[in-house]
């Protein structure tokens, strides 16, 4: 039975890992859950789950826990209690919103556990000081994102190891846990070579013209070897857990996390890792603007970007979605988790969101993972990897899918995309300034204070004075946020301008 530490626990993703859980109570047993304030819904999860510990970050709501929590439950409390439960569990779950989510990852991974990662900014912001702790012996990261989740799945269909030629591809590495069989590398480990940081680009203004992606995808119908069917993505491989190494972890079949112990840098990489793989599609909606000019969007209101037309999310991922910066964010988590280099990442919008992403092969093969939207997938698979959970989630009725489309991004109505690639490519601290300048802009438009299509334009101004430096610390990547986001808060005062 795998040990389950949720933290995070009364957020989105911790109640539907709960749910997961709970469908298959002889598999996982959760040891310890965590949440920041919450304290009602604490208690009831504590009452449902058992756990060993309960954490809270508000330590003026310790005595209140202790009160209520089950008797013998250890009650951990303060600023440090949520990564000191990231510790001990052979799964560590990780919903934490924010940058406290980014102590929970360095915990979990510098005590050799496997990740669930749902925390964006553990990789956009913190990418250099996270990098540092995926070679600890055991560390492993799946991402619960559905497009990382399906790129992690379809990676492991690839594989490299026979294009490697190496002799002794099906043997376990002498550094894997014991009990696993690599069948497999691990799709967010191939890593070795330096790839140092490149802050040359971080000056220039953005390429907007360097990543437009050629037209390889499937357009209209299923995606060339889509690998759907009951089990939604199973594509093979069988026990992928081996930390990768100087062979770049060449195991047969594809563990995406086997080939994540690279010297930090950031930046683009080198094509020697996965060679067999020619890109990396990462699929969206389109948001609410989908279609629209950058001439059709000077006046759009705060309402219109709020209608999302397929998802019910929180009013800033929700006008991020608009912007298409979600998805630039993604691609820089793309390249943190499995290190293509972002000349082999591309986005293509597919507006039924049945495809999650895609990997096309330099034969012209394309591996695509499909399920109807719904989260539990994702973190299921994170829970249960290298196998799978035996409950279905999002299984797709075969008798209604009639179409799925595809076309690209329009890159000048929408210039976030193109800013997260060069913040991706600048690597370093650019990310963070990135991630950090955006908050502020999408907080001001919702505020009425600058117009939609300022968004970008707070963000290139603060991404253009940005001097990018290496983060060797969480301190130093909470520096360069605070940074940014007097940076784009001065920047929104300049603009001046009130939304009517």
């Amino acid at each position: 039975m795998k040990t389950v530490s949720l933290v995070g626990s009364t957020g989105s993703i911790g109640t539907q890992a709960i749910d997961v859980i709970c469908a298959q109570p002889d598999e996982y047993q959760v040891i310890a859950i965590g949440a920041a304030r919450s304290l009602d819904a604490l208690v009831a999860q504590a009452e449902l789950l058992r756990p060993r510990q309960v954490a809270i970050a508000d330590p003026a709501l310790a005595h209140a826990l202790q009160e209520r929590v089950p008797r013998g439950t250890e009650v951990l409390a303060g600023p440090e209690a949520m990564a000191e439960i990231a510790r001990h569990a052979d799964v560590v779950v990780n919903g934490v919103v924010g940058f406290a989510g980014l102590r929970v990852t360095l915990a979990a991974l510098e005590a050799g556990h496997r990740l669930a990662l749902a925390n964006k900014e553990s990789l956009i912001a913190g990418g250099p000081v996270v990098q540092r702790v995926r070679a600890t012996r055991g560390a492993e990261i799946v991402p619960v994102d559905s497009e990382h989740c399906a790129i992690h799945q379809c990676l492991r269909a690839v594989g490299d190891a026979a294009r490697r030629g190496n002799a002794s591809a099906t043997r376990p590495s002498p550094d894997a846990p014991a009990g696993t069989a690599h069948a497999g590398t691990d799709p967010a480990a191939h890593a070795g070579a330096d790839h140092g940081a490149h802050a040359g680009d971080a000056h220039g203004g953005p390429d907007r013209d360097a990543h437009a992606a050629t037209d390889h995808a499937a357009h209209g119908g299923t995606a060339p070897a889509a690998h759907a069917g009951s089990d939604h993505g199973a594509h093979g491989g069988s026990d992928h857990d081996a930390p990768g190494g100087s062979d770049h972890g060449v195991h047969a079949g594809g563990d995406p996390d086997a080939h994540a112990n690279r010297p930090v840098g950031g930046g683009a990489t080198s094509p020697v890792d996965w060679p067999s793989v020619r890109r990396i599609m990462l699929t969206a909606s389109g948001g609410p603007f989908r279609g629209r000019s950058a001439a059709n969007l000077t006046e759009v209101t705060i309402e219109d970007a709020l209608a999302h037309p397929t998802w019910q999310m929180g009013p800033k991922i929700t006008v991020d979605s608009s912007t298409l910066m979600n998805k630039g964010l993604e691609v820089i988590e793309a390249d943190e988790l499995f290190h293509v280099g972002y000349d082999r990442i591309d986005v293509v919008v597919h507006p039924q969101s049945i495809i999650h992403s895609m990997v096309e092969t330099t034969d012209g093969a394309v591996m695509a993972q499909l399920s109807l939207p719904d989260m539990r997938l994702p973190i299921g698979y994170a829970l249960a990897y290298p196998g799978r959970l035996a409950t279905p989630f999002g299984a797709i009725d075969w008798k209604t899918l009639t179409r799925l489309d595809f076309e690209q991004p329009d890159r000048e109505a929408f210039p976030c995309l193109d800013l997260a690639y060069h913040a991706g490519r600048a690597g370093g601290s650019a990310p963070a300034t990135l991630n950090g300048a955006n908050e502020v802009a999408v907080a001001a438009f919702l505020k009425g204070q600058i117009r939609w299509i300022d968004i970008s334009v707070v963000i290139e101004r603060v991404l253009g004075g940005h001097d990018v430096r290496i983060p060797e610390s969480v301190e130093d990547v909470l520096d360069v946020d605070r940074e940014a986001r007097r940076r784009a808060t001065e920047a929104v005062e300049r603009l001046g301008v009130a939304v009517p």
